[in-house]
């Protein structure tokens, strides 16, 4: 097969890639703080309804425009995310072979993939970027195609995974209470849940941010140690 007739196939570099997808956590992580604060505004304006202040409808309507436009900007931004994320994650593994790992468990295609099957795309994911981020790392002997499953998983993917997984179980749980309030009291418990899912949503993009960011600093660092000794002698 391919690997096996070619030591050390040739690398297409992810760093651009990274770098979209890096720039687009950032976004998300700007309108999350945006969204908090919103969130902050909403809930005060109906906390003052709750201790009988009356809004006028000019209040409200500024501020479920306000929110409508955070939201869909949110969602947007979301989309463009996933996409760079997933052709990150597609170019990422499809260089493991390139920097030396064999014995993959998965393939570039199913990488991206399992985000997208049900159930299993609760663990599988996080599985996919430990086998990346182990068998990216310079530290792991590259002439030694398996070293790299013995090298130790990072804490920092699976603070990742866990905050994502959180954020989408609340997210889930606030959308449900928006959709279905419709009293002051119901209305004001999904701010306050949206709000939360906003908070967890940031720090699971900052975390994400460093998960892409650390990876792809190792496949560059990575590409460069074999560049070293694969190098005619001068």
């Amino acid at each position: 097969m391919e690997n096996s007739q070619k030591p050390f196939p040739h690398y297409d570099s992810a760093h651009f890639r990274a770098r979209l997808t890096i720039i687009f956590l950032a976004l998300n992580v700007l309108l999350d703080l945006i969204a908090l604060g919103s969130g902050f505004m909403e809930i005060g304006l109906l906390s003052s309804v709750q201790e009988g202040r009356t809004i006028t409808d000019a209040e409200a309507e500024a501020n479920d425009i306000r929110q409508a436009i955070i939201g869909a900007l949110q969602l947007l931004t979301l989309v463009f995310t996933v996409i760079f994320f997933l052709m990150w994650i597609h170019r990422a593994h499809r260089n493991l072979p390139a920097l030396g790992a064999r014995d993959l468990k998965f393939t570039p295609g199913w990488a991206a993939g399992w985000f997208f099957v049900p159930f299993m795309n609760l663990f599988r994911p996080v599985q996919v970027v430990t086998e990346i981020w182990k068998a990216s790392s310079p530290e792991t002997n590259t002439l030694d195609g398996t070293a790299w499953k013995s090298a130790p998983a990072s804490p920092l993917v699976r603070l990742w995974w866990a905050a994502w997984i959180i954020a989408g179980v609340v997210g889930q749980v606030a959308a449900r209470l928006s959709l279905r309030a419709e009293t002051l009291e119901t209305i004001l418990v999904s701010s306050w849940a949206i709000l939360v899912s906003d908070a967890i949503d940031m720090v699971a993009a900052v975390l994400a941010i460093l998960v892409v960011s650390n990876i792809d600093k190792m496949q560059e660092a990575k590409t460069a140690q074999i560049a070293t000794f694969t190098s005619p002698p001068s």
